[in-house]
C-alpha cells in the first residue's frame, strides 16, 4: 500500500502553542453569544456543507483545510454520513470519510485507498488533528470566557463592526476585536479576534496571536 505520509510539522506545532495557553482574563466586553468551536465531525456535518480555512504558523508553514459534506450512505446496514477532506500542506493530502451518527469513522480513503483500523493511529488521528487544531488553540485561549465573564488582567477592545459576505449570499456582522493579556511568562500578548454573528450561530472568522506567529482565516463557508 503506497499512501502518502501526512505531514505533522504544522500540526505539532499548533498544538504545542495550544497547550501553553492557560491565561486568566479580564472584565466582560461583549453580548456576543456561544461561539461555535467545532471538536467532532459530527459539528461540521450539522452545520456545514462546505468550509474552507488556513492556518500560517511563523508566518512560513501554512496549513489550508478543504471540508465538504458529500451526502448519506449506508455501509455494512448502518446509515453514515460522508464528508471530504483535502489538506494542503507540503503536500495535498485527499481523504474521505463515512461518520455515523456516534461521531465514529466507519471508513477512511486517504488518496483513494481505504485505511485499515490498524493504521488510523498512523494517518487518521494526525489528519483529524490538523482539522480541530485551530480551534482547539481558541479552547486553550479560553476565548468565550474572555468576552462573557468577569475574569481579571485582560483588556479588551472592539476595533471594527462591519458587514460580511461568503460565497455571495451568506452575510454576518462581524466584530474585530482586540485582546491584551499582560505579563504572560513576563511579556504582554496580543490577539485579534473576528467574529462573525451568523443568524443562528456565531464563529471566528479569524484571529492572529502576533507574539507567535499564528494566524488563521476562514475562506469561504456554505450552510447545510
Amino acid at each position: 500500500m503506497k499512501i502518502k505520509s501526512i505531514s505533522i510539522l504544522c500540526i505539532i506545532t499548533l498544538l504545542i502553542f495550544a497547550a501553553g495557553f492557560t491565561y486568566s482574563h479580564a472584565e466582560e466586553i461583549s453580548e456576543i453569544d456561544e461561539i461555535i468551536l467545532p471538536e467532532e465531525l459530527t459539528t461540521f456535518i450539522e452545520i456545514f456543507d462546505e468550509l474552507s480555512y488556513e492556518a500560517i504558523y511563523d508566518k512560513e508553514i501554512k496549513t489550508e483545510i478543504n471540508y465538504k459534506f458529500e451526502g448519506t450512505e449506508t455501509l455494512e446496514e448502518e446509515e453514515t454520513s460522508r464528508i471530504s477532506i483535502t489538506m494542503i500542506s507540503d503536500e495535498t493530502i485527499e481523504a474521505s470519510l463515512w461518520i455515523n451518527d456516534e461521531d465514529e469513522i466507519i471508513l477512511t480513503k486517504i488518496d483513494d485507498e481505504e485505511i485499515p483500523s490498524f493504521m488510523e493511529e498512523q494517518f487518521v488521528k494526525p489528519l483529524l488533528a490538523g482539522i480541530f487544531s485551530p480551534f482547539e488553540l481558541l479552547e486553550k485561549f479560553q476565548l468565550e470566557e474572555i468576552l462573557s465573564e468577569e475574569i481579571e488582567g485582560v483588556s479588551t477592545e472592539v476595533l471594527e463592526t462591519r458587514e460580511e459576505t461568503y460565497n455571495d449570499d451568506l452575510t454576518a456582522e462581524v466584530n474585530k476585536i482586540k485582546i491584551t493579556v499582560p505579563e504572560y511568562e513576563g511579556e504582554e500578548t496580543t490577539t485579534t479576534v473576528e467574529i462573525a454573528e451568523f443568524e443562528d450561530f456565531n464563529m471566528v472568522v479569524s484571529y492572529s496571536f502576533e507574539d507567535e506567529d499564528i494566524e488563521f482565516k476562514l475562506k469561504d463557508i456554505v450552510l447545510r
